[in-house]
């Protein structure tokens, strides 16, 4: 059981990854069709309060506390089943959005300090 996760559809899946009390690296995918679920790698950064989004048949993870807010992103490959950091988000925030939009992804809002606050940051992420 855990809150301030985030996630993502890719394909027929729903893919739910972080979160915290504790603080968690899961990542999850449930598949509708079938009312299952499989247990995926683990995020390498455990933490709460990220955005996920999902673009190019891939999942990315935005962000996030532990206990500091930082811009930390992740790329998940769901047919290697392989995580990999790619370049941070240029402002640290948790709580944020995330969605998809074309062929990038926008993220807005967010606190930038631990436990409370909020930004009118918008930054676009695209696949490099």
């Amino acid at each position: 059981m855990r809150e301030h996760l985030a996630a993502a559809v890719i394909g027929d899946q729903i893919f739910v990854v972080g979160g915290r009390f504790p603080n968690t690296g899961a990542l999850e995918a449930y598949t509708p069709a079938t009312n299952a679920w499989e247990r995926l790698p683990d995020m390498p950064t455990a933490r709460g309060g990220l955005a996920a989004a999902a673009l190019g048949g891939k999942l990315y993870a935005f962000g996030g506390e532990i206990p500091a807010v930082f811009p930390n992103t992740e790329e998940f490959d769901p047919a290697t089943k392989v995580w990999r950091r790619v370049p941070d988000m240029p402002t640290p925030r948790h709580g944020l959005g995330a969605v998809t939009v074309g062929t990038a992804i926008h993220t807005i809002g967010g606190g930038t300090r631990a436990g409370f606050g909020a930004s009118t940051a918008h930054e676009v992420f695209t696949i490099r």
